[in-house]
């Protein structure tokens, strides 16, 4: 469980298997509990590999999509950004390039309409929604869920943890000079 947690520094990428239940033994010679659950005994195993220093070390980052009003985005983008301090150098917070979600929607219908034979109508958004990409630390969850609630709008979970700054690419945070990757399609593994 704590290697689907967590990724390296540098790379963004996540750390094999082997390599995590070696610094668990060899590190912090940690002893699994009956007691606690196995997502509360990850979370402390890797603040203790963080406090180790043995390994670089930090938590995957969610992908998130928040649909906002259009009337609220530069607070919500303000108020986003006051949740992670600038001087903060751990990038807990990344935001992407707002969109109108009507048309996302509409591209993303487009792409999918061949083929898709769904016979039924699709809920879409009220035509004055923007949707905003990022990439966050879980930690802050819970505080853009309440902000974005507050604001009157509603967070999508795109991915529970993003690895890897080419996926960020197609995600539309590090997208390329003149690219744009949401017309990309991703690789298949």
């Amino acid at each position: 469980r704590v290697a689907d947690m967590v990724v390296t520094p540098d790379t963004g990428r996540p750390y094999p298997q082997p390599t995590i239940e070696r610094a668990m033994r060899e590190t912090i010679h940690f002893a699994p509990s009956d007691r606690k659950s196995a997502k509360q005994q990850a979370l402390l195993v890797i603040k203790a590999l963080q406090a180790s220093e043995a390994m670089p070390i930090e938590r995957a980052h969610m992908r998130l999509r928040l649909l906002l009003p259009q009337a609220e985005l530069g607070e919500a983008r303000e108020r986003l950004q006051a949740l992670a301090p600038a001087g903060d150098a751990s990038g807990r917070l990344q935001l992407g390039e707002a969109e109108a979600a009507e048309e996302r929607e509409a591209r993303d219908h487009a792409a999918t309409a061949s083929g898709s034979g769904s016979g039924g109508a699709e809920a879409t958004p009220p035509p004055a929604l923007s949707a905003l990409p990022c990439s966050v630390d879980p930690s802050l969850y819970r505080p853009i869920a309440a902000l974005v609630g507050e604001l009157g709008g509603a967070v999508h979970v795109v991915a529970l943890k993003a690895a890897g700054e080419a996926e960020e690419a197609d995600f539309g945070l590090r997208a390329a000079p003149g690219l744009d990757p949401r017309d990309v399609s991703p690789a298949v593994p």
